[in-house]
């Protein structure tokens, strides 16, 4: 079953639910573990080792120049140095010169520093790890620093890296590095630049660094680092560390300090920083790379908050998971400027310890929204995480709806009552049909040429589109056609298209559409059967898929396992519009069977009057209307909704028998002139035998004439006053 992502959107349709495609899969680059990676530095002098070299270059062929007076050919002028000139080939650099069997790396003919790196290597054996060795010396009096990096060959960012201090002096170094690959190469560079380099190894030997980096026991000033023992380690160092936003450099609290261990505990934290830590191995006088960075962060999970309650607008009741005996809980209360928005500003309204888990917070504006969090601190002192953040909601109370006002054979007026700190309502208007015989009943028969949307993101169709009531997210419109917008997949997401709930497992799950489709790019689209889910998510559960091409073709689809509450769900992978001129669904009704959809919906602004007028009603004399009211309050920070108001039935005149004889106007004929005296000024309508409106006049005459346009029955309504009369012409 694929899934569809949705939200809630009630301020657009009672119902209105959203689904997103599958996910596209991308890859982003973290920079944070390229600030990681750089700090694996300052690795101390250790021994050569004797295992079998990757690589080797003492630079004997560079016998032009010396190191007084460099030669001043740039052999990296190209990006690659020439193979006659080094054992193995492949080499690369800038700024490269020979310099009497060394090589100088200074700057380029662009002016540019120089670079040296080594051929592709293979340093996958040994788990990665590996030891570069060099002799360097500096032109510089005082010294100058190298950087060594490992790259995998077609990458942008370095695998892992270290860096050295060198002097004025020949001097030989061997560091490790992890991390290597099938496809390594390292790459070495200075501060400054002119320097000096000579004997280079690459070897896949060195001790493996620490591994199950842990963090225990925090407590917000401090923690207890762990780490997995390396087999023969005679002992560990580590270096923790905090990047500072005052010096914008990373600040070290400790620096190759030793541990005889597999876990120290460290102290002077500040439990508002963000600290990092890593390890290294040290054996028989060698000491590894350092691990990849950790985190020093909270392990103990977060008490659960639960939803606030007893709001009246001036206090609530805060509460959250019970931690034990001994705990004790940080209870913080906030509001945001700026709304919660993206540069929002964080207000405190209350910092409170609490030794239980409940808080009663007094002295709230009403007119604010506010926020709050938990952290809780166990009996040893350790801390958890804070809590997620919980909007303090305030209760919204369901409309009371009154009767319809205003009710005629094609409209009404709905009404309900005001409810305190809504500012919207979403009021919902029903029809219930009752199929008088067996045969075929049209749940929406949409046409869509001559309807051109206002919106251009999403959008509740109207009534009178004869598809009132399905939702479209990424709506557009052309010459006698609506479209389905693809064009922003990438940025906010895939367009669809939906239908109201319907029940129709009463039909045997049986339900027919068709539907008149076409698209400049789109190839298919597919349509389906769709239930909502935990979560706001619609789930596909019976799935078309329908070609398509530049030419409008309608397709006829036949749906068979319809649930009680399912919709049809319409949407494409590729292309940018989906053009769709109509659309007709329908079901098959047995006598006396009845089916209810929404029928019309409008979200009424809190400062209008509490009222929805409804008009244009065309319905049958089987169908019965009803309304319910939803109150909201909706701004930039908040979304809340009551429950729905109970349902109001809606009893509208739509034939002879629902009008009320008992009260009489004076009605005459005049040939084929209907008079209709009216002293009071009321509304006159004048309705056929069959019910059907013929006349409504609301100018208030006193007397009010039409036409007849043939013998018969006529009911005339004046006011409440009824009378029936015959014109015999």
């Amino acid at each position: 079953m694929k899934r569809f992502t949705t939200l809630f959107l009630s301020c657009t349709m009672c119902a209105c639910m959203v689904f997103a495609q599958d996910a596209k899969p991308f890859k982003a680059k973290y920079m944070g573990n390229m600030l990681g990676r750089s700090l694996q530095t300052n690795l101390r002098s250790v021994a050569k080792t004797s295992a079998e070299a990757a690589i080797t270059e003492d630079f004997s062929k560079f016998t032009k120049g010396t190191e007084e007076a460099p030669d001043n050919e740039d052999l990296g002028n190209n990006g690659t140095i020439p193979e006659d000139y080094t054992q193995t080939p492949g080499w690369q650099g800038a700024g490269v010169y020979q310099a009497g069997g060394v090589a100088y790396i200074g700057m380029d003919n662009s002016g540019t520093k120089g670079y040296l790196s080594t051929p592709e290597m293979d340093l996958s054996a040994n788990n990665g790890f590996f030891t570069i060795s060099f002799r360097a010396k500096s032109t510089k009096a005082e010294g100058d620093q190298i950087y060594i990096q490992n790259f995998v060959t077609g990458a942008y960012f370095n695998e892992s890296s270290t860096n050295i201090n060198i002097t004025n002096e020949w001097k030989e170094y061997t560091v490790q590095l992890n991390a290597g690959t099938s496809t390594s190469y390292i790459k070495l560079n200075s501060t400054s630049a002119e320097w000096y380099i000579d004997d280079i190894k690459v070897a896949c030997d060195g001790l493996p660094c620490p591994e199950g980096l842990a963090v225990t026991g925090y407590k917000g000033t401090e923690a207890t680092l762990n780490w997995n023992a390396v087999e023969g380690a005679d002992y560990y160092v580590y270096n923790l560390f905090y990047f500072s936003m005052e010096t914008f450099k990373y600040e070290y609290l400790k620096k190759d300090e030793r541990v005889d261990g597999t876990s120290v505990t460290v102290t002077g934290l500040d439990s508002k920083e963000t600290y990092f830590w890593q390890v290294a191995t040290v054996k028989d006088g060698m000491q590894s790379a350092y691990s990849d960075q950790s985190t020093i962060k909270i392990t103990k999970q977060a008490p659960e908050t639960y939803q606030p309650t007893d709001y009246d607008g001036t206090q609530f009741t805060a509460s959250w998971e019970d931690l034990g005996e001994g705990s004790q809980y940080k209870l913080s209360v906030y509001s945001y400027i700026n709304g919660g928005t993206y540069y929002e500003e964080r207000v405190p309204f209350l910092e409170q310890t609490v030794s239980t888990n409940s808080f009663l917070v007094t002295g709230l504006d009403e007119n604010t929204i506010y926020y709050y969090t938990v952290q809780g601190t166990m009996q040893d002192g350790e801390i958890t995480m804070i809590s997620k953040e919980l909007q303090v909601r305030p209760n919204i109370e369901a409309p009371q709806v009154a009767e319809a006002t205003e009710v005629t054979s094609n409209s009404f007026v709905a009404n309900w009552n005001t409810v305190k700190r809504a500012n919207l309502y979403l009021a919902t208007v029903y029809k219930e049909h009752t199929a008088t015989a067996d045969g075929e009943y049209v749940l929406a028969n949409g046409n869509f040429e001559s309807y051109t949307p206002q919106e251009t993101s999403n959008l509740t169709l109207p009534r009178e589109t004869g598809a009132g009531m399905w939702y479209i997210n990424y709506v557009a419109s052309g010459d006698g056609y609506i479209a389905i917008d693809n064009s922003y997949r990438y940025v906010l997401g895939y367009g669809y298209m939906y239908s109201p709930m319907y029940n129709l497992a009463q039909f045997d799950g049986k339900a027919s559409l068709d539907i008149t489709l076409a698209s400049d790019d789109a190839t298919s689209a597919t349509i389906s059967l769709a239930e909502l889910g935990t979560g706001d998510v619609l789930n596909e559960f019976e799935k078309h898929t329908v070609p398509v091409s530049k030419e409008m073709t309608t397709h006829h689809i036949e749906f068979s396992k319809g649930t009680e509450q399912c919709c049809v769900l319409i949407h494409f992978d590729f292309g940018y519009y989906l053009n769709i001129k109509d659309l007709k669904l329908t079901v098959n009704m047995t006598e006396g069977g009845k089916i209810e959809i929404p029928f019309d919906s409008k979200v009424i602004d809190a400062t209008e009057e509490q009222c929805f007028p409804v008009n244009n009603i065309e319905i049958e004399e089987s169908d019965r209307l009803s309304y319910d009211v939803i109150a909201a309050l909706s701004n930039e920070e908040i979304y809340v909704e009551s429950p729905k108001s109970e349902r109001m039935y809606v009893d509208i005149a739509t034939s002879i028998k629902d009008i009320n004889m008992s009260a009489k106007p004076t009605v005459r004929i005049n040939g084929d002139e209907l008079y209709v005296e009216n002293p009071d000024s009321e509304n006159v309508e004048v309705f056929n035998a069959e019910g059907v409106k013929l006349l409504e006049n609301k100018s208030g005459n006193t007397v009010v004439k039409t036409r007849i346009p043939y013998p018969g029955i006529y009911i005339v309504k004046v006011g409440n006053k009824v009378t029936k009369v015959y014109a015999a012409r």
